[in-house]
């Protein structure tokens, strides 16, 4: 007979395990909107959101200097490449709970997992409060061409999530290197945050999301996706899935 708590997301995927030595809560430490986020601990995950105008699409990735989380990307749909170009994004920092330290009341519920670690402390929620994940995508479920009208890709297999308010870990995102075979193209892995942007081979391939190939996708792109591109020969473009999950949720 088992013991302890367990909780499943709405597609039977285990949230919460009491049983499991390894699992912790998530405990918000910060949360704000900036173009950059100093004194970032090295456990800490960091989940943004942004929000483009009606219209428009937003690209988001990271860049580390020691402690400091600085954005890169864009909120209006400009041309790339982004190398340099800060962009202005809401965040959430969250630590694992047995990361945590506590001072104060003793009222509240709390859990340990399988090794005695803190899983949850309701007592946290008087502050920052809790980061509640509420889904993610498996490693390899996004094959990063986000813009291609090819049967196996495109918008769809890229969607993270369809709800736009949503937080997102911005953990394996980076800024691809500016090169000879690069020229105007938007290089790296990103989240892309779109708000009911219409897609073209044209408006795509002006703006550096893609280049030479004449399969793109025409249609309105509508949540968070997962794009990640890199040069080939000729500026070809050359899609790479997704290597990690990718979770995502909000505060509770």
């Amino acid at each position: 007979m088992s013991y302890g708590i367990k909780t499943f997301d709405s597609s039977g995927r285990v949230q919460f395990d009491t049983t499991r030595g390894d699992d912790t809560g998530l405990i918000v430490i910060d949360a704000g909107t900036a173009s950059s986020v100093s004194n970032v601990p090295s456990d800490a995950r960091i989940f943004v959101n942004l929000q483009p105008t009606n219209g428009n699409i937003g690209f988001v990735a990271q860049g580390t200097s020691g402690t400091t989380v600085n954005f890169y990307g864009t909120a209006t749909s400009q041309a790339g490449p982004f190398d340099g170009d800060s962009v202005s994004v809401n965040y959430i920092i969250a630590r694992p709970a047995s990361s945590v330290s506590y001072s104060g009341t003793d009222y509240g519920f709390q859990c340990f997992n399988g090794n005695q670690d803190v899983l949850f402390d309701s007592r946290y929620l008087s502050g920052d409060g809790g980061f509640g994940i509420s889904g993610y995508s498996e490693p390899q479920e996004h094959d990063g061409d986000t813009f291609s009208g090819a049967t196996g890709s495109g918008p769809l297999d890229n969607l993270i999530t369809s709800d736009k308010t949503i937080y997102v870990d911005i953990a394996n995102t980076f800024i691809g290197t500016v090169g000879t075979n690069t020229g105007a193209m938007v290089k790296g892995r990103y989240l892309v945050f779109a708000n009911n942007w219409y897609s073209t081979a044209t408006k795509v391939q002006n703006l550096g999301y893609r280049m030479g190939l004449t399969n793109d996708y025409t249609g309105t792109v509508d949540g968070i996706y997962f794009y990640r591109m890199r040069s080939g020969p000729q500026q070809s473009h050359i899609a790479h899935p997704n290597p990690t999950n990718i979770l995502y949720g909000d505060e509770i």
